[in-house]
């Protein structure tokens, strides 16, 4: 069945709509039943990957990525994603699975061509924290996206250091700290809300240390984390 114009995919507990294909299956049925079991017993959960006739499992609704956005905004309770080499760049991916998982919504990841980190790294910038790694990758949606510092951030780090510290911070100090240390540049991560908010920032500046512990004097590199700070209204 195939959805006509202006037709929207309705909440987890109606008929999702199961589209044809050729592609070969990408697991076998009793290990989607597996991993169906990982995620909330409520509702029927969605499967994005893999061949249609894995929907076979018990309970589990087969849709194909370029489908997704027909699925009504958190109306989802459990997605399993099968990680196969025909779905669609992981960071848009993942925004749409996002869109329509709920907030107590399970994602359960098959790993197949991308590995745990890099997996790990998409999640956590796509708005979901990590919860097991094992049978398979389990996640959650979290209110925050963490990602690296990039060109520009400083327009809010700095008056969160304002806030945070009661000091300020020049945009050249910053430079010289993190972006212009010839030891090492940007390892900051920093945590963002829903309307692209800065709420956290961990940050650290590589150094380098002089040891003669072990013997033969040499360098070692080392980072001194620095400028940890966090948002008022998101402290715990």
């Amino acid at each position: 069945m195939r959805a006509g114009p202006g037709h929207r995919i309705g909440r987890i507990a109606r008929v999702l709509p199961v589209y044809e294909s050729h592609a070969p299956s990408a697991l076998p049925p009793d290990r989607i039943a597996r991993l169906r079991a990982l995620l909330p017993a409520e509702g029927t959960p969605l499967l994005v990957g893999g061949a249609p006739d894995l929907a076979a499992a018990p309970g589990v609704r087969s849709c194909p990525p370029e489908h997704l956005g027909e699925v009504e905004p958190e109306s989802l309770g459990g997605i399993l994603l099968l990680d196969d080499a025909e779905l669609p760049p992981l960071p848009a991916l993942l925004a749409s699975l996002r869109r329509v998982l709920g907030g107590a919504g399970r994602l359960a990841i098959e790993l197949r061509r991308t590995s745990l980190r890099e997996l790990t790294v998409a999640l956590s910038e796509a708005g979901f924290v990590v919860l097991k790694t094992e049978p398979a990758v389990q996640a959650r949606k979290e209110p925050f996206f963490v990602r690296p510092y990039r060109e520009g951030d400083e327009a809010q780090i700095l008056p969160l250091f304002r806030q945070s510290f009661f000091v300020e911070r020049s945009p050249e100090r910053f430079r010289w700290e993190y972006r212009e240390n010839p030891a090492g540049n940007e390892r900051i991560s920093e945590a963002f809300a829903e309307d692209g908010r800065l709420v956290a920032h961990y940050a650290g500046y590589p150094v380098r240390f002089w040891s003669d512990v072990s013997g033969a004097p040499r360098t070692l590199p080392a980072l001194q984390v620095g400028d940890t700070m966090t948002e008022p209204s998101v402290r715990h």
